[in-house]
């Protein structure tokens, strides 16, 4: 609030946020009565003149932290998740293209890993399914 839009006796110090938010409790506590069907209000003061602390740029380091916070707090529903997907790039052919072409390109070696890879997509699916429900029950649970 501008100096010139405060009313106030010469006489008096200036309010302060903590001074306002006591006098709007007070009043509520005279008219809490009033309103029976109301539990647990209380009043709050925010200083919205505080600026908060600036945002830096996020450094890789921030970014590899971010990411291993994220990793630790990694639940079932998101373990189940990455196998169901792992195990359908294994089903379309995605994943065993993929590393053909690693080993043909980087390594100068011929593989053929395309029947062994959708036989472990088909046991990776039903892995996937049952981790992803019991992680979803315990989340579930949980709220």
């Amino acid at each position: 609030m501008a100096r010139s839009k405060l009313w106030r006796w010469p006489w008096t110090k200036s309010p302060t946020l903590e001074d306002a938010v006591a006098v709007a409790r007070g009043q509520w506590q005279a008219r809490e009565t009033d309103v029976p069907m109301l539990d647990d209000v209380d009043v709050v003061g925010i200083d919205l003149t505080k600026t908060p602390a600036l945002q830096h740029k996020k450094e890789w380091v921030d970014r590899v932290i971010d990411l291993l916070r994220w990793t630790w707090s990694t639940t079932l529903l998101r373990i189940g998740n990455f196998i169901i997907v792992a195990a359908i790039g294994a089903l379309t052919g995605i994943l065993p293209s993929l590393i053909e072409i690693f080993f043909d390109q980087v390594l100068q070696r011929q593989i053929d890993i395309i029947e062994p890879v959708w036989w472990t997509g088909w046991v990776l699916l039903p892995i996937g399914i049952a981790v992803a429900i019991l992680g979803a029950m315990e989340k579930r649970r949980g709220q």
